[in-house]
């Protein structure tokens, strides 16, 4: 994906917002972000954790317009904050999430549970 992606200039996710696609967490906004893209996408689900990095439209003109504003958004420092972004969201970082949950649930407890 790397190489497809280095020649794209924007990430686009253009889905229709419903309750169906409500619910969606679309992994491609980080593949994108990690490849330093500007991303537009339609507000079908919650992205608040993206607020500042992403651009959200919800009509065809705004769509347009933040595509516009995307295609000129080549800051370098705006770049590494995508990069980084995505790496927060990487499985590598969110094992050691889910590590330090497990560690914080007391170890008598831990270890009165069946297996």
């Amino acid at each position: 994906m790397p190489p497809l992606l280095a020649k794209w200039s924007v990430g686009v996710i253009p889905f229709v917002c419903n309750k169906h696609t409500y619910t969606i967490y679309p992994l491609k906004i980080n593949e994108y972000l990690a490849a330093g893209l500007a991303v537009v996408s339609t507000p079908f689900s919650i992205l608040d954790d993206f607020d500042g990095i992403i651009e959200l439209a919800d009509t065809p003109e705004l769509f347009a317009q933040a595509l516009r504003r995307a295609l000129i958004d080549k800051d370098p420092e705006r770049v590494q904050q995508r990069v980084q972004m995505a790496h927060r969201n990487s499985w590598t970082e969110r094992a050691h999430e889910f590590e330090s949950v497990i560690q914080r649930v007391p170890k008598a407890w831990r270890q009165e549970q069946p297996a």
